[in-house]
């Protein structure tokens, strides 16, 4: 199995990434893992600069676009172009990133706000694939809680099916 970490997020606070998701990210370093982030404004955007900040060489931005990635905070990084119908729209190209990244990794960490259909999707097939998924939420009494199969994540947030 790889030694990969997908993170993602819907939102962010004020701006600034949560404790609890540094805590996630440098727990990661510590274990060497390569973190893999879609390129994108926001959540993952701030992931890239705390993570160039403190010079962490394992990391890969997947991107759609015709030439390179719109961000990428250090040339020392990988890329890795997802290939896309050139035509296709910016939920098209979105969706294929978020579906690389979930094939590709071995666990996926998610800040969510309960909200964005698209994270949990990109959540609920990650453990379809039976890898394991971190999800931190804004004021729950548990700041991360780990999911193995999608029938763990539903009794969490029976609100959240598939409709």
């Amino acid at each position: 199995m790889t030694n990969k970490l997908y993170m993602t997020g819907s939102v962010t606070s004020n701006g600034v990434l949560p404790k609890e998701v540094i805590r996630i990210l440098e727990n990661a370093m510590k274990l060497n893992r390569e973190i893999i982030l879609a390129d994108s404004y926001g959540f993952e955007s701030q992931v890239q600069q705390y993570l160039s900040n403190k010079k962490y060489p394992h990391v890969t931005i997947y991107y759609a676009r015709p030439d390179r990635p719109k961000v990428l905070k250090s040339h020392r990084w990988q890329t890795e172009k997802v290939l896309v119908d050139p035509h296709a729209d910016h939920l098209t190209r979105e969706i294929a990133i978020a579906n690389k990244l979930s094939d590709d990794c071995s666990i996926m960490f998610a800040m969510w706000n309960k909200q964005s259909s698209f994270i949990r999707t990109s959540m609920l097939r990650t453990l379809q694939q039976d890898k394991p998924v971190a999800v931190y939420t804004f004021g729950e009494p548990h700041p991360t809680r780990q999911f193995d199969t999608p029938a763990q994540f539903y009794e969490t947030y029976p609100n959240h099916d598939k409709s």
